[in-house]
Formats: structure tokens, C-alpha cells, sequence
């Protein structure tokens, strides 16, 4: 790859290019602020799909992103206890992830990886 130090915008890049596949998008559609599963509606198993692409891409784990406070499961949004508990909340129940915290969390993965070899 680009050695110890991976390049933040290529990381970005890349990740831009799985999720406008995914969600037949331009690459322009998608913002840095843009929220994962909040905007771009990323959940269940096309978020398990983004992030394995992530995985085999860049050969890092999502064992300390605690995806389960972040994307809801498939079909977890029509359930009576989903909605009981954002109701209990008044709000949601999941946590904000924007693309550019994902891509931070990627590159600071990749760059660890690269450092530890």
C-alpha cells in the first residue's frame, strides 16, 4: 500500500466508491458530514456488507467500533421494542456515525496495523 502513513484521501476515496456502488450514487452525493446510517440509510445487512468490503480492503477489524450502537440490524427498525425505545429515549437509539468518522476510524486503523508490523 502507501507504507506506514496510509493516505487519509485515499482511504476516503475508497470508501466513497463502496457506498456510491452500494447505493448507486454519485461519489459527489456524498458529504463528509453525511451520517452513515442517519442520511445515507446504511443499515442491517448493507451496512455488514459496507464494512466487510472495508474489512478485505484494507484488512483491518471493527472489533472496537461498536457497530451494534451504531446500525440498527435488518428488520430491527419495524420491531415493537426499537420503537419503544426511541420512544423512551425521544430520540434515536443509535449512535451518529458521519462518513468522516468512519473514514477516521479506518485510516487511524490502517496506520496502527501498518505500525505494529
Amino acid at each position: 500500500m502507501m507504507g506506514v502513513n496510509m493516505n487519509r484521501n485515499f482511504v476516503a476515496t475508497r470508501i466513497a466508491e463502496m457506498i456510491s456502488s452500494q447505493l448507486n450514487i454519485s461519489i459527489d452525493e456524498i458529504s463528509n458530514s453525511d451520517r452513515i446510517y442517519h442520511d445515507l440509510k446504511i443499515s442491517g445487512d448493507d451496512a455488514s456488507d459496507l464494512l466487510e468490503k472495508i474489512v478485505q480492503e484494507f484488512g483491518i477489524s471493527f472489533n472496537n467500533f461498536d457497530v451494534d450502537k451504531r446500525f440498527p440490524t435488518e428488520g430491527n427498525e419495524s420491531s415493537a421494542l426499537f420503537w419503544f425505545r426511541k420512544i423512551l429515549r425521544r430520540g434515536d437509539i443509535f449512535v451518529e456515525t458521519t462518513f468522516d468518522d468512519l473514514v477516521d476510524y479506518v485510516a487511524n486503523n490502517i496506520n496502527a496495523v501498518r505500525g505494529n508490523l
